[in-house]
């Protein structure tokens, strides 16, 4: 279990070293993808999501005194380099989704916002979250450019990010 370090300490306990010993054994612990040991930004996402909130509240509501973050330290990263697709494999993505059948309330129909909606990701340099993320609001007509909306916790840089539309476009939208 991958509590089985804080499982049995009662939150008003929970001391800087304990949160340290549950670091060490993370960082120790076998990935059951790859084998090997967790990546540091999968301990800091393990460390950092759900229990930071959870003590954050505990200290809210006065169950705890301390803050058992203190102290702890990351080891740092490399980010790997951006790898994009070249202009064969966005034609198979593209192929893969044009004219692709989906299920919907048990009727198979053509989906072709899909095609579109890869086209998007493909021209504009959006995350897949950015985009589904749009609403009318975000999109400027009289430049045709999409705005992003807020920064995203992934991308604080990429907030307000611009993308012009592609010369090489040639997908009109459908309305």
């Amino acid at each position: 279990m991958l509590a089985d370090a804080i499982a049995d300490i009662p939150l008003a306990d929970l001391r800087p070293s304990d949160l340290k010993l549950f670091q060490g054994r993370l960082r120790e612990r076998p990935s059951q993808y790859t084998g090997k040991p967790l990546s540091e930004k999968t301990v800091q996402c393990v460390i950092s999501g759900s229990l930071r909130a959870l003590i954050r509240d505990a200290r809210v509501d006065d169950h705890l005194q301390r803050d058992p973050f203190l102290g702890l330290e990351w080891k740092t990263w490399d980010i790997p380099p951006a790898q994009p697709l070249d202009t064969q494999e966005w034609q198979q993505v593209e192929a893969w989704f044009k004219g692709r059948t989906f299920q919907r309330k048990l009727v198979w129909k053509e989906h072709p916002a899909f095609h579109a909606y890869v086209f998007f990701l493909r021209w504009h340099g959006a995350r897949p979250s950015e985009a589904a993320a749009l609403t009318w609001d975000h999109v400027n007509l009289r430049k045709a450019w999409p705005t992003s909306g807020r920064p995203t916790p992934t991308a604080p840089s990429a907030s307000r990010r611009r993308a012009p539309p592609s010369a090489q476009s040639n997908c009109t939208p459908r309305c």
